[in-house]
């Protein structure tokens, strides 16, 4: 983890400090969005007090892509929603405008900062480390994935830029720079699996341990992870961000099963009922839309963002959790009452040939 203390904090204790920070948040927006201050107006909320607590956030109005599109367009060039003055941006990229004239996104060097540690988390996570050298395929502008780099410097790995269109630069830098990382989209992999074939370069000489995709969908579907991993004989993980949210929102840590919220702090994330609208409890096996709200945003602070995205939950088990199904599981069964204790792996004794499934000494 890159921020254990944050990263392990318990769903109640996030939900108080998201709740301070809600608060904060809409007050900024009532304050510095035009955008936010006549759309909360129109559906009925003069102030930051009238419209209640990070509780009451399912009655506020959500925000559709669309909006900001139209927003920049009638306002050029940020749009109403630009909450801080131009002279403190100190990026702006662009969406690719794959449905749609694309968008410009500023940052503040705070949202920058933000952006930056949510890529620390996520791909500490997804397993790069320090002095690790990672290839990028992204090119640093103009779009978001561009601020990666940020995020890499802060754990501490060496960036080596390659970009989009570069294959042959890429290969030739894995092999003299020693490159054991790689983040690229899943079918740049498969594409660059397919390229060293080709040139009867065994890929799994490369040398690579850790690939991330993010971009577009494919990097969990087990084909395609499945592909990669044999061939270049590394991990495959994925991450997700969203440009007008966050750099790296989602990613997956070591167990490759899922991805994991890694912009805590700084989002609110909330998960929805596509039909009806109505908010749903993030809970074992839930399906629904997640949908973002800023925290700490000073640019473009987005209030119950929609991306129209759908996702399934799988909730970890916590101990206490797992010791009591153990505990009903053995009492369901066996009928008997059994104490149950987790212990760490690797604190058991081990036999050199057959295991002592019940220990009697201390019976009476």
């Amino acid at each position: 983890m890159y921020a254990p203390e944050i990263e392990t904090r318990s769903i109640e204790e996030q939900f108080r400090i998201n709740s301070e920070r809600y608060r904060r948040q809409l007050g900024y927006l009532f304050e510095r969005s035009e955008f936010y201050s006549v759309k909360l107006g129109e559906a009925g909320f003069r102030d930051a007090r009238s419209a209640g607590s990070l509780q009451d956030i399912g009655h506020l109005p959500f925000t559709e892509k669309d909006e900001l599109r139209r927003s920049q367009a009638a306002h050029p060039p940020f749009g109403r929603h630009l909450a801080c003055d131009p002279a403190q941006l100190i990026r702006v990229y662009s969406t690719s405008g794959t449905t749609g004239v694309p968008c410009f996104i500023g940052l503040t060097r705070n949202d920058l900062e933000m952006f930056a540690t949510n890529v620390a988390r996520g791909y500490t996570a997804a397993g790069f480390s320090a002095q690790q050298r990672v290839i990028l395929t992204a090119n640093a502008g103009p779009f978001v994935a561009g601020a990666v780099y940020y995020g890499l410097e802060k754990i501490g790995c060496t960036s080596i830029p390659v970009g989009t269109g570069n294959t042959e630069r890429l290969v030739g830098a894995v092999q003299r720079l020693g490159a054991t990382g790689i983040s690229c989209t899943p079918s740049y992999g498969l594409y660059l699996l397919d390229w060293c074939h080709q040139r009867s370069i065994d890929t799994r000489r490369l040398g690579l341990r850790n690939m991330i995709t993010a971009g577009e969908p494919g990097g969990g579907d087990p084909l395609i992870r499945d592909r990669l991993e044999q061939a270049f004989g590394c991990r495959v993980r994925e991450a997700m961000g969203i440009g007008d949210v966050s750099l790296t929102v989602w990613a997956e840590d070591d167990d490759g099963n899922g991805m994991n919220f890694m912009a805590r702090d700084f989002v609110h994330v909330e998960l929805m009922d596509p039909d009806s609208g109505q908010s749903l409890p993030w809970e074992d096996g839930a399906r629904g839309e997640p949908v973002y709200t800023a925290l700490q945003r000073e640019a473009m602070p987005l209030l119950r963002f929609r991306i129209r995205d759908h996702v399934v939950v799988t909730v970890r088990s916590n101990t206490t959790g797992m010791q009591e199904r153990i505990a009903s599981a053995i009492r369901a069964r066996l009928l008997v009452t059994a104490e149950v204790e987790l212990v760490a792996y690797g604190s058991l004794p081990r036999d050199e040939y057959k295991a002592t499934l019940v220990d009697y000494s201390c019976a009476e």
